[in-house]
């Protein structure tokens, strides 16, 4: 368990992970991939891509992808990191007090 804390806390400290999960904190609409490209500026589409895949893997995103023209990809929390998002916007509201 320490192992997999130490991986998720790795994670969600890294650039950009916290402005990729606070879209998605305020929603539970699924939020598009153009949404996050137009709202992390001076950040690059490939490490974009990047934090993404990590944090699907890691089991805090879900990725859905749809067969159209342009394609469209549409990402959600999980159920299980709700718990966390709450606790991350906690976090948020206290170092802005």
């Amino acid at each position: 368990l320490m192992d997999e804390t130490a991986k998720l806390r790795k994670l969600i400290t890294k650039r950009g992970t916290l402005e990729i999960l606070i879209p998605l904190c305020c929603t539970t609409n699924p939020v598009r991939y153009l949404k996050f490209r137009n709202t992390l500026k001076g950040f690059s589409s490939k490490t974009l891509a990047i934090r993404l895949k990590e944090l699907e893997k890691a089991g805090i995103l879900k990725r859905q992808s749809y067969n159209e023209i342009p394609p469209r990809v549409e990402y959600n929390l999980t159920d299980k990191v709700q718990e966390l998002v709450e606790s991350v916007i906690s976090l948020l509201q206290w170092m802005q007090k």
